[in-house]
């Protein structure tokens, strides 16, 4: 049972355990990665996917899709449906 609609990778440290458990339970985790491995562990969980919709560019662009999936059920169930029919992909 999901209690949030997103989750938002912390910035400078990527998720690696918490992205693999949050995708497993059909969470959305939205991300934006730096220049050094630590912080990109989501952002390769998620082009492995091909979800790059959870990837942002710029922080900006964080704050922007961050409010966007917080305001729009529906878009969150549509990428939640196609995570779901990525999962296969990480294992």
């Amino acid at each position: 049972h999901m209690l949030a609609d997103i989750t938002l990778d912390s910035l400078g440290w990527s998720g690696a355990n918490t992205t693999f458990e949050g995708l497993e339970l059909g969470g959305l985790i939205l991300t934006y990665g730096d220049t050094f491995m630590r912080g990109r562990h989501t952002i390769g969980c998620l082009q492995l996917m091909d979800v790059p919709e959870l990837i942002a560019t710029s922080i900006d662009d964080y704050v922007q899709k961050a409010a966007q999936l917080g305001t729009k059920p529906d878009l969150r169930q549509q990428l939640r449906t196609k995570l779901a029919a990525a999962l296969p992909k990480l294992h």
